[in-house]
């Protein structure tokens, strides 16, 4: 049988009003739940509010209806916007210092605070992070929120340099053993932040990251921490780590090895190898560089070489002559 027009637009305007008869419901119950704060674009009155609605439908036809908005309701929302608002200006009044601190927050509310803390006073941030790497009982999140946040605030003294870089190579041992994805980065990042404030006179605290076997492979991130630390001054040749310029040549020459030589992180590894041993002025890094050489891969040479002037145009500015300076003038003499 064969519906009339006016039975399809009956049908039709029927439809529509359900839908929005639902969309209106599901917006009160997500007012009542907290999920918004703003109805009919926040204006209240304390009497019954009526929307009316223009339905048009396939064929042109136009019809009016009208809902209703109730007292009760309408009190309602009043009363949980109200709550919400005094909340928010509660929060935004206490220090960032203290909301920082509160581990009643949730993570990201505590890392804004965090950001709005460092900004207001570095110096007293410096002293909580301090304190928060020492902590043995901290969440995997907000641990790494911490070693996060120490690469982004500045230590004001030596003494808190050695402190800082021993508890982040700390973290880091600890971590290198993880599965998680998450982590890589944060072992990296305490990596690269302990080695730009590590004294050099504890430099050999890095040979354990020189080591395979770890689920994450710390070594590349290792050799960049050492170099980093020499990249302004040569090292004083008693504070200078024996075992870490060995295991550094031993790096660089697995790594320049025909047989195992190949773009990417290996010759990643096999460049700031080499740059370890000659800056920690192993007298065997010209023995490198011929190995180097033999891969005959002109844009890995000239990385190699480029760098190395880098360094040795910074020494210069220095004045300091040592084994380092003069193994570094000898290796770059080579190319």
């Amino acid at each position: 049988m064969t519906m009339s027009n006016n039975q399809l637009l009956e049908n039709s305007t029927e439809q529509v009003k359900r839908i929005i008869d639902a969309a209106l419901l599901s917006q009160e119950k997500a007012i009542f739940k907290g999920k918004t704060s703003t109805f009919f674009a926040g204006h209240r009155t304390g009497s019954a509010e009526k929307k009316k609605y223009n339905v048009v439908d396939e064929h042109g036809a136009v019809e009016e209806f009208e809902r209703t908005v109730f007292d009760q309701t309408m009190d309602d929302i009043q009363s949980i916007e109200t709550g919400t608002e005094n909340w928010m200006d509660e929060l935004e009044t206490t220090p960032s210092s203290q909301r920082a601190k509160d581990v009643n927050l949730t993570i990201e509310k505590r890392l804004d605070a965090l950001r709005e803390w460092i900004a207001d006073d570095e110096d007293d941030v410096a002293a909580f992070i301090l304190s928060e790497l020492n902590q043995t009982n901290l969440t995997s999140e907000w641990k790494r929120v911490v070693i996060y946040s120490a690469e982004s605030v500045r230590f004001s003294d030596a003494t808190r340099h050695a402190q800082v870089a021993r508890l982040l190579l700390k973290h880091a041992e600890e971590l290198r053993s993880s599965s998680s994805p998450d982590d890589r980065p944060v072992v990296m990042c305490a990596i690269r932040r302990a080695g730009s404030i590590l004294p050099e006179s504890e430099i050999g605290s890095l040979l354990p990251f020189l080591a395979s076997g770890s689920l994450i492979d710390t070594r590349l991130i290792t050799l960049q921490a050492i170099n980093s630390i020499f990249l302004s001054t040569p090292p004083q040749q008693d504070t200078v780590s024996n075992p870490l310029a060995d295991r550094a040549f031993s790096l660089a020459e697995k790594h320049w090895d025909l047989d195992v030589f190949k773009s990417g992180d290996i010759s990643a590894l096999a460049i700031d190898a080499t740059i370890a041993v000659i800056v920690l002025g192993n007298c065997r890094a010209a023995d490198l560089i011929e190995e180097a050489k033999k891969t005959k891969r002109e844009w890995v040479l000239r990385t190699l070489r480029t760098r190395l002037n880098e360094v040795l145009s910074l020494w210069s500015d220095v004045g300091v002559t040592s084994t380092a300076v003069e193994t570094l003038q000898q290796v770059i003499s080579i190319f």
